[in-house]
């Protein structure tokens, strides 16, 4: 930044020297603050300070287990998931934060009990373990009207091409016991 004095021109040469040494002592303390102005930003943000991070902006579920770019998403919308929470919205900006294209239908448009839903999850090419459900079923649980219950996830899983291998084996045991006669 180029130095510009305030004062004016008839002021002592020593508080033109003053306010000049101020503005170099400023810009060097504002070179110094410069990272922390990226550490606040989910997007440039160092890794390891993401938990920290979250804190701070009262993201509701943390989990390790989640991808680098998923925390960052999820830190970067706290804050309009906060102010709609306990919404439809809610709820589906959640799902659209782990790229995962669902569909959320009403107790009226299934005919289910008052207040109920589901979400059905179409699944291309994509492998959800019960842990991954489970920690979808968490966020939803989190992010949804507290009225409102979660009847069922339901995941239709479609493969493009793929080689599948089916196997089944049983098993049998019988125990006896045996008794020595003396």
């Amino acid at each position: 930044m180029i130095f510009q004095s305030l004062l004016p021109q008839f002021e002592k040469r020593e508080l033109h020297s003053l306010d000049e040494l101020a503005f170099i002592l400023f810009e060097n303390i504002r070179s110094e603050l410069a990272p922390l102005k990226d550490m606040l930003n989910p997007k440039t943000c160092d890794k390891k300070f993401l938990p920290f991070l979250a804190y701070e902006n009262s993201v509701d579920f943390w989990s390790d287990d989640l991808s680098e770019q998923e925390k960052r998403n999820l830190i970067s919308f706290s804050k309009i998931l906060k102010r709609k929470k306990g919404t439809l919205y809610a709820v589906e900006k959640v799902l659209e934060q782990f790229n995962i294209n669902a569909k959320i239908q009403e107790w009226w448009s299934y005919g289910g009990d008052k207040y109920h839903f589901k979400i059905d999850i179409e699944s291309i090419g994509i492998a959800y373990s019960a842990e991954d459900l489970k920690v979808l079923e968490q966020y939803v649980i989190i992010y949804k009207n507290v009225r409102s219950v979660l009847d069922a996830i339901n995941v239709t899983a479609s493969i493009d091409t793929a080689n599948i291998y089916l196997g089944t084996s049983t098993s049998s045991s019988e125990f006896i016991e045996l008794e020595l006669i003396a």
